[in-house]
């Protein structure tokens, strides 16, 4: 039975994208070039750094530029708009309702982590974070997973890893998460234990799992 639940954030708990998005298409014109918005997002729903390494190569612009650049803007966008996607509220009240936990693992900043949690009232939800300032290897190493096992007494066995990205189910897995969900349009090359685009799907099969 599962009983915790591991989140990616950007992308999974909230939709981040189209600020990060639009945080890059600015850097890049900032700095002389130009990439349409549409052609970025691809890029940053792998990562932040694939996202940097592609703009480079298609501008001419140096990376470390770029992601100054973008890392100034992006601080200046407020949490507000980047909101939580139907339904995880209710899916993160389910967990704890029933003796689990919520707990992040993420390749964002504490500091804006945090500012999306208090933003949106989600920081009673969970019981702690993985981060960036953390200083462990990035997924889809297991490193981070492994840490929130062992900082916040959660028991693999028992928990489920959402992600809309091949990296977080393979850290996830590699961990040894008994249970995956891929959300989103994907693409996934790795299967996954549930696949949604919908939430309350997610939540109506946990709630089955109970009967």
């Amino acid at each position: 039975m599962i009983n915790n639940l591991i989140w990616d954030l950007d992308g999974t708990l909230f939709d981040t994208y189209p600020s990060i998005s639009a945080a890059f298409e600015e850097a890049v014109q900032r700095l002389g070039g130009s990439v349409p918005r549409n052609r970025i997002m691809p890029l940053a729903r792998i990562s932040f750094d694939h996202c940097v390494e592609q703009l480079s190569a298609q501008t001419g612009l140096d990376k470390q530029a770029i992601f100054e650049e973008f890392s100034s803007l992006y601080a200046n966008i407020p949490p507000e708009v980047s909101p939580p996607f139907p339904s995880t509220r209710g899916l993160c009240t389910w967990a704890v309702v029933t003796g689990g936990k919520n707990v992040i693992v993420t390749h964002r900043q504490r500091i804006t982590t945090e500012a999306l949690l208090d933003a949106h009232k989600f920081r009673e939800l969970f019981t702690g974070w993985i981060t960036y300032d953390d200083g462990l290897a990035r997924k889809p190493d297991p490193q981070t997973f492994l840490t929130a096992f062992e900082r916040f007494d959660v028991d693999p066995s028992v928990s489920l890893a959402i992600g809309d990205r091949d990296i977080d189910l393979e850290a996830a897995e590699s961990a040894g998460v008994a249970y995956t969900c891929a959300y989103g349009p994907g693409p996934f090359n790795l299967d996954a234990d549930f696949v949604v685009q919908d939430f309350d799907d997610l939540l109506l099969l946990l709630k089955n799992q109970e009967k």
